[in-house]
């Protein structure tokens, strides 16, 4: 019997060599042609891969950057103080021009209503003290404010809740003048850095008008 035409197939491992020796002269100078010929298709290509995944991600990056710049600028034109000045001559008057100055405010900007008052209350609370409207010791007072769209609950055993559009206001009590900016409204719970309440409307010193 001829032991070479039956010889067994070989493991999984030896099959490459057995099949190149039992491959022709031509079939194996045509495969070594397509070995070579992929290689340098894979050498020419595959930097070509990586270089349009690197420009790919840098225009991502570019992208995302000018979509958070325009999104930064938006909210920060959306926080932009308004002045404003009470003719009052009493304090809680005052405070009740500025929330009419808020009301009129949120009105005018077509925000979400309808816009039924404004509530106003110091910012930060101070427990134990009397509100700057009610403290002659205070020549300002800030705020934190809402303009008020609903009330939820509201009866004669409670005083329930609020929903509405927030601000935050400075009232400067020696001259009436007040600031007020609404609180730039974000999809997401965290706020950005580059996004923070102006200092005329956080308590600080109101510009000379």
């Amino acid at each position: 019997m001829d032991e070479q035409r039956y010889q067994p197939m070989p493991s999984i491992d030896q099959l490459p060599g057995w099949l190149w020796h039992r491959t022709g002269r031509r079939a194996r100078f045509g495969l070594a042609l397509v070995l070579v010929a992929a290689l340098a298709f894979t050498a020419i290509l595959v930097p070509a891969i990586r270089r349009d995944q690197r420009a790919h991600a840098a225009a991502e990056r570019h992208a995302e950057a000018a979509r958070h710049a325009a999104s930064v600028a938006a909210l920060i034109r959306e926080q932009r103080p308004r002045f404003g000045r009470s003719t009052a001559s009493q304090r809680p008057a005052m405070l009740r021009d500025l929330g009419s100055a808020i009301v009129a405010d949120a009105r005018a900007r077509r925000l979400d209503g309808p816009v039924l008052h404004a509530r106003c209350e110091p910012f930060p609370k101070t427990v134990g003290e009397p509100p700057p409207e009610l403290d002659p010791r205070k020549a300002a007072g800030s705020y934190s404010c809402v303009a008020v769209t609903s009330e939820i609950g509201r009866s004669a055993a409670s005083s329930g809740g609020e929903i509405g559009h927030l601000y935050r206001a400075s009232l400067d009590f020696t001259t009436g003048r007040f600031a007020l900016c609404k609180v730039a409204g974000r999809p997401d719970p965290v706020p950005d850095p580059e996004v923070t309440t102006p200092r005329a409307c956080a308590g600080g010193r109101l510009p000379a008008p």
